[in-house]
């Protein structure tokens, strides 16, 4: 009889061990990437993300003073406006482009000058959009590049009407732009 207990007994510690090893095994498998997980995110993610909310909130703070816009600042509008779109087919109707433009100004003094000088901006807005074809005003990169070119212009026209100003056109902005096919 002892012999017939000895090997159920042997199972049974075999079973159990198995059992534990298994456990062991599991329980390492999920712990040790676990482990891993949280080490990999305090000393490599957590710095990075902390650096980069630092970064933004400093670019946040220190905006150039180009960009901001005074208190001072007045809105000049300029009257809606047409232009002739240049097409491919000669046959066809060409479209047109109606804008209109508004200028912010640096303080009411550049506003007087270009309010009373009114025709000469007038006439650089009007060249600057025409002659362009329906592929140029489509595209967002040229709509952008035609108010920063406008801007350019029309200081070194403000410049030349007014020498003595100090002030300048801040930004050029589109308060209507459609292009109607006819």
């Amino acid at each position: 009889m002892a012999d017939e207990k000895a090997p159920e007994q042997q199972g049974e510690k075999k079973s159990s061990s198995s059992l534990i090893k298994l456990l062991l095994i599991g329980g390492a498998s999920v712990l040790i990437p676990a482990i891993s997980a949280v080490i990999v995110f305090f000393f490599v993610l957590k710095p990075m993300l902390v650096a980069d909310n630092a970064d933004s909130s400093s670019m946040t703070n220190a905006v150039d003073s180009s960009d901001v816009i005074p208190a001072t600042a007045v809105i000049v509008k300029f009257d809606e406006t047409q232009a002739t779109v240049i097409t491919q087919k000669s046959d066809a109707p060409a479209p047109l482009l109606i804008y209109q433009v508004a200028m912010s100004c640096s303080d009411p003094n550049v506003s007087s000058v270009i309010e009373g000088k009114k025709e000469y901006f007038t006439a650089l807005i009007n060249k600057i959009h025409r002659n362009r074809t329906r592929t140029e005003l489509n595209d967002p990169g040229v709509q952008e590049a035609l108010l920063r070119q406008t801007k350019n212009e029309a200081n070194q026209l403000l410049l030349k009407l007014s020498p003595e100003l100090k002030g300048t056109i801040l930004e050029v902005m589109y308060l209507k732009y459609t292009i109607v096919d006819l």
